[in-house]
């Protein structure tokens, strides 16, 4: 057993179980210990108690804070040998995770999931893209969330493609050749845990995250290009920049030699992971919405930079972005948050129907206009923080 943790909080403990097996009658993961080690103790508490089995929330399987679904989990100590005709999965490495309700989400399902399983592998310096999720308790109450980009029907959409060339498996499908006979099935390395890249590994690079998507979707990953490329997400839905359009004509009259392309959120739903991929990693500056659509950043090539428009916070009087947590250790690529004030959220189509109640359950801190459309106002602030970014990119190439 190895592992790492940041606090005695379950939540924040990642571990590596080596040569455990699923008994498939209980569906419970067994660790073996040779009876001659009985007496020796698996791991000393803070306190310095020994134990020789493992407390029922020694980890957790989720990777998010889903109040009660917070999920602990331990392995099941048992002391003898491993039977010699156990029978091993083909895979060399189990992750035994939860999906979580915020799945549905693009963002979402990247930072609160696909990420944190990633880093599980990557810290413990164990990834491989062979690897086999296999879904724990799912943490809330629409189990069927992870079939909407995680884990769908078309593999050619499925986001889990990214860091695995395996489905998602539950237990009850997890088995070895010969594992009717011998009643288990083992793997070499089982890791459970929590790897929540902005709560408990800020301190992971998330580059590794994107060299191995790309490498697993079949991207075309040319690098930052040699001629400059701006991309505008035009989403549909709350929460857009209803004159997107009107920005994307008056960037292309500023800089007529760069190419300006509106994408609509319709489009990239259709699209295929790979698609998805090599449409950003051809973008140099990109403008999107807050929220989880402008996600899809993290395949920018690194040097690349992103305009993320802020949404402003009527409770703190202040613009704000939704998505920094997430950014913030994104090392890779330039974020540069756009500001917003009240008249920016004027002669939109959704107001005052899409304006947050004061005593709102969701979003209480966010203020009323956390869900309203904008039509930015000040083009000239538009111009110059895209301007800048272009000009960013014009001095790593002398020949521009």
């Amino acid at each position: 057993m190895a592992g790492t943790s940041w606090s005695t909080d379950p939540g924040h403990q990642l571990c590596r179980f080596d040569n455990v097996c699923l008994d498939h009658s209980s569906q419970r993961f067994q660790y073996y210990v040779d009876p001659r080690f009985a007496g020796v103790p698996l791991f000393y508490d803070n306190n310095a108690a020994a134990h020789f089995t493992f407390p029922e929330n020694f980890v957790s399987t989720g990777h998010v804070t889903i109040e009660p679904f917070i999920l602990p989990w331990a392995p099941t100590v048992i002391h003898k040998a491993i039977p010699s005709d156990a029978p091993y999965a083909s895979q060399p490495v189990a992750v035994y995770a939860s999906s979580n309700d915020y799945a549905f989400n693009y963002g979402h399902a990247l930072f609160d999931f696909l990420y944190a399983v990633f880093n599980q592998l990557q810290t413990l310096q164990l990834y491989t893209s062979d690897f086999q999720l296999l879904l724990a308790q799912h943490q809330g109450v629409n189990p069927d969330v992870i079939n909407i980009l995680i884990n769908p029907d078309n593999p050619d959409r499925s986001l889990l493609r990214l860091i695995s060339h395996n489905p998602v498996l539950p237990l009850q499908k997890f088995s070895a050749p010969g594992s009717e006979t011998a009643g288990v099935t083992c793997v070499k390395a089982l890791v459970v845990g929590s790897a929540h890249m902005h709560l408990t590994l800020a301190c992971n690079r998330a580059l590794p995250f994107r060299a191995a998507a790309m490498v697993n979707a079949g991207a075309n990953d040319p690098g930052l290009a040699r001629k400059p490329r701006i991309l505008l997400l035009d989403k549909r839905g709350r929460r857009r920049v209803e004159n997107m359009r009107q920005i994307a004509r008056a960037l292309a009259a500023d800089v007529p030699q760069v190419e300006v392309v509106v994408q609509t959120g319709r489009a990239m739903e259709r699209m295929s992971v790979r698609e998805q991929l090599n449409m950003m990693a051809s973008t140099t500056v990109l403008i999107t919405p807050f929220g989880g659509l402008g996600t899809v950043s993290v395949f920018m090539p690194p040097g690349a930079t992103a305009i993320v428009i802020n949404y402003y916070n009527t409770a703190k009087n202040t613009s704000t972005q939704m998505e920094e947590p997430y950014y913030a250790n994104v090392e890779y690529i330039d974020y540069q948050y756009f500001p917003v004030v009240p008249e920016d959220y004027t002669g939109t189509s959704d107001r005052p129907k899409c304006e947050t109640p004061e005593d709102a359950v969701h979003y209480p801190a966010q203020g009323g206009l956390i869900n309203c459309n904008l039509r930015i106002k000040d083009m000239c602030r538009m111009r110059n923080m895209v301007n800048a970014a272009v000009m960013r990119w014009a001095a790593r190439d002398e020949n521009w």
